[in-house]
């Protein structure tokens, strides 16, 4: 069921999985606040629904950001995350390897105490997700 859709993000939740599915916003300065306003949404919509499972889709996005304006939002949603009651968080991997370094250095400095991996598919991500 569609909880929320904006334009940036679409939040689809599995009440029967408890997993919400989201695509990954893309990232361009002329939207980061529309963006950052819809990563809060989605932090309210995981306390809301007491989201335990997460299915972040990041294959297709485009951040158009420099490391030192997305390394710190990706950082604070992560903090932000570790104070909701989520207990595993799945993430489909991008193509872009630069991206893909920043999210491992995020996961490193955050430490986060939700159980964290990245699958090349979604079908592998919802697999695990529901084992």
């Amino acid at each position: 069921m569609i909880l929320y859709s904006n334009g940036i993000v679409q939040l689809d939740y599995d009440p029967a999985t408890d997993i919400l599915f989201m695509q990954w916003p893309d990232f361009h300065q002329f939207v980061l606040p529309e963006v950052k306003q819809s990563l809060d949404i989605i932090l309210e919509t995981i306390r809301n629904y007491d989201v335990k499972k997460l299915l972040i889709d990041s294959s297709g996005t485009v951040v158009d950001l420099s490391d030192s304006d997305y390394k710190p939002i990706m950082v604070k949603f992560v903090q932000n995350l570790m104070q909701t009651r989520l207990v595993k968080m799945a993430r489909i991997l991008s193509a872009d390897i630069t991206r893909e370094e920043r999210v491992n250095q995020v996961e490193q400095e955050t430490k986060p105490r939700f159980v964290f991996r990245n699958f090349q598919t979604k079908e592998a991500a919802l697999e695990w997700l529901t084992a």
